[in-house]
């Protein structure tokens, strides 16, 4: 299945060697909610040993379950930013569909 060839993936490209830099690209898509909860604490564990994890998503819910800072970037521009854990979720959700700009 293609989930558990993304896990696969994961596993040989977060571990050989341990990533100084990680870029995941809507990375639930795909995972059952168990590996989902697997791989946000394998990208946590990554960022807290020193790694750069950037989370590029268009899922709000599981962008805030998983990342210290979140930036919406639309048509190319940082419309708003904020760092958690108390994200605000209807200013950041308004600034992912609303043409104008968002003040963060």
């Amino acid at each position: 299945s293609g989930g558990m060839i993304q896990r696969l993936i994961f596993e040989r490209e977060l571990d050989n060697p341990v990533p100084r830099l990680v870029v995941c690209a809507e990375p639930w898509w795909g995972l059952d909610l168990h590996y989902q909860a697997v791989l946000v604490e394998r990208l946590r564990a990554l960022a807290k040993a020193g790694a750069t994890v950037l989370v590029l998503s268009s899922d709000l819910h599981e962008a805030i379950m998983c990342c210290d800072q979140l930036t919406v970037i639309r048509h190319g521009r940082a419309v708003a930013h904020q760092s958690g854990p108390d994200y605000d979720q209807p200013l950041l959700a308004r600034a992912m569909v609303h043409t104008p700009e968002v003040a963060s």
